[in-house]
């Protein structure tokens, strides 16, 4: 299990979860109106994973490319405050600097194919300090496209009628 995409581990726990507990959880949700609370009822086998799902490689230079993986189970366990809110923005920068890590998987050069899990870690602070904005945000766009489990929710508030339409993202909102 720790070697599965984050994403992968949600969906897999709510499948297994709707044929152990059932297929609807409750849930109490703020009214985006009111924020009065509302209890709520959401049937996880309607979550669905959202993102591609591919591997990615970054363009850095002509010459030079990095394979990126998504993080794992066991990366984000390992951070478990990496992310604030629901956005999925890292809380510091060396949270981002930990999540950039743990997802890159090979530098490809025109004569090279370097595995960087056999780089020590300040090896990898070194390349990603060596890089321009540009180069660095190329990086962190991979982060902020994880792919995500996702439940479009959609209630009426017990309280004031508000007819709210939201996105639930991530095993947390579910649980």
């Amino acid at each position: 299990v720790t070697s599965l995409s984050s994403f992968d581990v949600d969906y897999i726990f709510t499948r297994i979860r709707a044929k152990s507990a059932g297929e609807t959880a409750e849930l109490v949700v703020k009214c985006s109106e009111c924020k009065e609370d509302n209890d709520v009822k959401v049937d996880v086998m309607q979550s669905k994973v959202i993102g591609d799902m591919k591997p990615k490689i970054v363009q850095l230079t002509p010459e030079i490319s990095i394979e990126m993986h998504y993080p794992t189970y066991s990366d984000l366990m390992s951070n478990t405050n990496i992310f604030e809110g629901d956005d999925n923005t890292p809380k510091t920068s060396e949270a981002s600097m930990n999540l950039i890590i743990s997802c890159m998987k090979t530098l490809l050069t025109e004569e090279e194919r370097i595995d960087l899990k056999n780089e020590s870690m300040q090896e990898k602070i070194t390349f990603i300090d060596s890089l321009n904005s540009e180069q660095f945000e190329k990086i962190a766009m991979f982060i902020g496209d994880i792919p995500k489990l996702s439940y479009d929710l959609q209630f009426t508030c017990t309280h004031c009628n508000h007819e709210n339409n939201m996105i639930m993202e991530g095993m947390d909102n579910f649980f």
